[in-house]
């Protein structure tokens, strides 16, 4: 019978903390919003207007960008971001200044959580959105309804494959209004503690049966 040496535990104690900190990381992101257009409803608030740009996070698995795809199918970590008073936060607590009630899945309302391209291992689009509790207010990725012409991509299927890609459009009390919308990948993620600790001891144990063993052959020899 295979009696594992501690040698043995011991790489598998730093190889299995090291494919923690590799693979178990949520990777950040964060979303822009540039207005370019809105409705006559814009003046409920006026600081809502065209050229105007408003930042939010989100956060997905880095083992759902090892494989590019167009509306892949996921779970993001989470989602937030403000545009003036309006606000859409999921967060372990659900902040009660929050609009947050969901998301909007590619394929419809009510999915865990939106679609999103992956393009050379990067989150380029998102697709679907997050409405409120009475599905108002909602943010709309990947739709613009100006543009009923466009024919939708090919590589998508369900309502919020959009008509233009990289858009957005939202109601809500601030009123109707959209733009483009980008994403860019923000600084990496920093490992739980106890991540590097195992990997820390994995090493060291490593290290420390190595050193007896060739401590014991130059003796023997």
């Amino acid at each position: 019978m295979f009696k594992p040496s501690l040698l043995s535990w011991a790489v598998m104690a730093a190889l299995g903390a090291s494919a923690n900190v590799a693979q178990a990381e949520h990777v950040p992101y964060g979303v822009r919003f540039t207005v370019e257009y809105t409705s006559s409803e814009q003046a409920l608030d006026p600081r809502i207007a065209v050229g105007n740009t408003y930042t939010g996070t989100f956060s997905v698995d880095r083992a759902a960008l090892m494989q590019d795809g167009i509306n892949k199918a996921g779970h993001l970590r989470d989602f937030s971001v403000a545009i003036e008073n309006g606000h859409w936060t999921k967060d372990a607590d659900f902040s009660p200044w929050s609009w947050f009630a969901g998301f909007r899945g590619p394929n419809g309302l009510g999915g865990g959580s939106p679609g999103f391209d992956v393009v050379g291992g990067h989150v380029t689009n998102l697709r679907g959105g997050v409405f409120g509790a009475t599905d108002s207010p909602f943010i709309d990725f990947s739709t613009d309804p100006r543009l009923t012409t466009v024919a939708k991509d090919p590589n998508c299927s369900g309502p919020y494959c959009g008509n233009r890609s990289n858009y957005f459009y939202t109601n809500n009390p601030l009123g109707v209004f959209g733009g483009s919308l980008s994403t860019y990948a923000m600084a990496a993620p920093v490992p739980e503690p106890e991540t590097y600790a195992m990997l820390l001891l994995g090493l060291a144990l490593v290290g420390g049966v190595t050193f007896k063993r060739r401590q014991a052959a130059s003796k023997a020899a």
